[in-house]
């Protein structure tokens, strides 16, 4: 039986040694059957793979789909073990019907004991991530630093979606020049960056969600001694959300109001200015059995 494995986050080279009762083909066209694998996060911050087996030849007309459900704390050999388990199940339906059926067998592992309770997950499907780094360069005339630092928070249901962060940036440089006014001989430069943004979007029907994202920002570099945002908007799939991780074509409306507070006058005299914008943010994605695409389009006014 010839399968045609088409997903690029897989461990091909373990598969092949796991999974040794099939021919593993190039070409989709070569094939018997089609494992077409797409991926997503999960809300417990995990990864989500949707197996698609498309039947060719003399099996066409006979699709299926599994998931494997990865935790966030899978190790990367607990994972290929058990996609590959998994990849291995759905293949039975075909082998049975193929001249493998007589070399086939069924294994079951009894588990011993009482059922094992639903795990209860702590956190209520919230994710945080900390980041942070810094650097520093020089030279004879010149020198630079720079530290960074990171939080993130996010949660996914089946009904809504909500995403926070913070973040903070400092950089400095140094410059040796000759004698400046006063008299120093060194140019240094500093740049500041702070942020806040949040967003949070509920899902109200498997085609349109409604969202809200609002953030505050103040940049020495864009002359931002604080700009706050908060816009809300409407976006449409014309795919179903559940089908998202192989196809979606989104338009994504949004209606902001911009309060900004400069740090120094701007070349149109303004201290401060409040402004309002709209968004159109066309988004497309696809991963079907012929191939992958993605595109996006943003028109802000």
């Amino acid at each position: 039986m010839r399968v045609f494995l088409d997903c690029s986050r897989c461990d091909e080279a373990f598969l092949k040694r796991e999974v040794t009762f099939i021919d593993y083909v190039r070409n989709r066209e070569d094939s018997d059957v089609h494992v077409l694998v797409t991926t997503q996060r999960t809300g417990s911050g995990g990864t989500q793979y949707l197996l698609q087996f498309i039947g060719h030849g003399p099996f066409r007309g006979v699709d299926q789909s599994l998931t494997y459900s990865a935790p966030q704390t899978a190790t990367a050999d607990e994972i290929r073990g058990g996609f590959a388990q998994l990849f291995k199940l759905g293949l039975v339906r075909y082998a049975a019907e193929s001249p493998l059926a007589d070399r086939l067998g069924v294994t079951f592992n009894e588990t011993r004991g009482e059922h094992a309770a639903p795990v209860r997950d702590p956190w209520n499907f919230w994710v945080f991530r900390i980041g942070g780094g810094g650097n520093f360069a020089g030279e004879e005339t010149s020198s630079t630093k720079a530290i960074n630092g990171s939080l993130r928070a996010s949660r996914t249901t089946e009904q809504w979606r909500s995403a926070f962060s913070v973040n903070a940036n400092y950089r400095e440089s140094r410059f040796k020049v000759d004698k400046n006014d006063d008299g120093s001989g060194t140019v240094l430069s500093v740049r500041r960056d702070n942020g806040v943004d949040g967003l949070v979007v509920k899902s109200l029907t498997e085609h349109w969600s409604l969202g809200l994202s609002a953030s505050a920002i103040s940049s020495t570099f864009r002359n931002y001694d604080l700009r706050v945002r908060v816009a809300p908007g409407v976006e449409y799939n014309v795919f179903p959300y559940s089908e998202s991780s192989r196809r979606k074509l989104t338009v994504e409306y949004t209606v902001g109001v911009d309060a900004n507070d400069y740090i120094e006058e701007t070349v149109f005299g303004r201290t401060a200015e409040r402004l309002v914008d709209h968004r159109l943010d066309p988004g497309r994605g696809l991963r079907q059995p012929r191939g992958s695409a993605a595109a996006q389009v943003n028109y802000p006014q």
